[in-house]
């Protein structure tokens, strides 16, 4: 399914580019709002959610271990805080499933009713395509990240090993995490190995969460942007067909408006539901931007 989401062109129909890109990366984590809920799914969300959380507690415990080392703790906290925040985001898409439901249902019908008009058409596709090009390049980003965390220690230690033909090193692990132990060499290689493996996850986890929320974020505020487009366009094709000053055509002319209206008042109940649901995310997204530019700037 993967490389068949990439494949996309100017020249999809609305139903297949809204929200592309968002929608299969959301989807794997069971946290995309059309999506039915099952027993399995739930646990699933679960089980990621509980992943997301233990590793960025143990990243943060860490740091708070490492405190005596500024630049190893500082090390430790970057990503923690990365992972909570993004945990809180995936949590309040769970909270705001169903508000995120109608306000994409309702964004949808509002876009396909503006697809009638071929004008109208143009800037949707054109806003839909933009929106997965955005879309692909966060996750790209993201993952190719997730992937560098993940494999650099192992490349490292294959390079202490062969080369300098150190025999007894541990592999670091991908992020510096205090789950159980200060020094997790304490537990045995099996063990080890499982909590590489969990934390190399947690990055994963984290790599879909970011993109998939940020991503839709990024959606939202286009599709609705281009909707006020769309309306302007209504209001230029209206007064031009009754710029002329005939009495008979007042009538037609206060209906047409009503109908305008009523879409705008459309749009701006689809905006103040976003803009509801979207608030605490933006505001904790902000805030921990700045703790990662204040601790990055420290680092340099």
């Amino acid at each position: 399914m993967a490389p068949g989401v990439f494949h996309f062109s100017r020249l999809d129909p609305l139903e297949d580019s809204f929200f592309r890109i968002s929608k299969w990366i959301l989807g794997l984590l069971q946290c995309w709002p059309l999506d039915r809920l099952n027993r399995i799914t739930k646990i699933k969300l679960v089980l990621h959610l509980t992943i997301l959380l233990t590793a960025a507690l143990g990243e943060i415990r860490s740091s708070w271990l490492l405190r005596k080392s500024l630049l190893e703790a500082i090390d430790a906290l970057s990503p923690g805080v990365t992972k909570l925040v993004t945990w809180i985001k995936l949590v309040c898409f769970l909270i705001y499933r169903k508000d995120l439901e109608l306000i994409l249902k309702s964004l949808l019908e509002h876009c396909k009713t503006d697809t009638k008009d071929s004008r109208k058409n143009y800037l949707i596709r054109k806003i839909s395509y933009f929106n997965n090009m955005c879309c692909s390049v966060l996750y790209i980003n993201a993952i190719t990240t997730s992937v560098s965390f993940g494999f650099k220690p192992i490349v490292v230690w294959a390079y202490q090993y062969f080369v300098n033909e150190k025999r007894n090193t541990w592999v670091d692990l991908p992020y510096r995490a205090a789950l159980p132990y200060e020094d997790m060499t304490e537990m045995n290689k099996p063990m080890y190995t499982f909590m590489y493996c969990f934390l190399a996850y947690s990055g994963l986890v984290t790599t879909f969460a970011v993109s998939g929320t940020d991503g839709t974020f990024l959606c939202f505020c286009m599709y609705i942007s281009v909707a006020y487009q769309c309306l302007q366009e209504d209001f230029k094709s209206t007064f031009k067909v009754h710029a002329a000053n005939d009495p008979k055509r007042s009538k037609i002319l206060y209906n047409d408006l009503s109908a305008l209206i009523r879409r705008q008042q459309k749009i701006i109940e689809i905006f103040n539901s976003f803009n509801r649901v979207y608030t605490f995310m933006i505001f904790i997204h902000f805030v921990s931007a700045s703790i990662l530019l204040a601790l990055l700037s420290i680092n340099l």
